[in-house]
């Protein structure tokens, strides 16, 4: 066998190890990031997965609705909504972490009101604009589409 031929053998099995290597280290972080409250999931009606938002999306979509907007506490819970394409629903759950604390509302009762602020512990919280103190789910894992 040539030099070459080993060589392009080698770089097969290389590649062969280091996509199933990279496949399963993105798996674990982001199950690490759901466990954590850093990462929420945004589920349609049947539970499927719409998207997954970091809480550096989270910043950069408050960024993108507010630009310049240094009093702005974070994106409204409409605008996230948006941004992570889920459509058709008619009410909206908001789930923390723990899946003790829930906020559920109808398609008119969510307006520019509801705003998710990022935290000290790297996760985001649910609050009212006129009411940032007073929180309305802490941590935040799952947006859910209900019907």
């Amino acid at each position: 066998m040539s030099s070459l031929t080993k060589r392009i053998i080698a770089g097969f099995i290389v590649i062969g190890l280091l996509i199933p290597t990279a496949y399963y280290a993105e798996r674990h972080d982001r199950e690490k990031g759901i466990q954590s409250g850093k990462v929420i999931s945004v589920k349609d009606g049947n539970g499927e997965l719409v998207s997954l938002m970091g809480t550096d999306v989270i910043r950069a979509l408050s960024k993108q609705q507010f630009p310049g907007d240094g009093q702005a506490k974070g994106p409204t819970l409409l605008y996230v909504i948006g941004a992570s394409g889920l459509t058709g629903y008619s009410t909206i759950e908001v789930t923390g972490l723990e899946g003790e604390q829930h906020f559920q509302a109808g398609r008119q009762e969510l307006d520019d009101s509801y705003v998710l602020v990022s935290n000290d512990r790297g996760t985001v919280s649910l609050v009212q604009r006129s009411s940032p103190e007073r929180v309305l789910v802490d941590e935040i894992s799952v947006i859910s589409k209900i019907n």
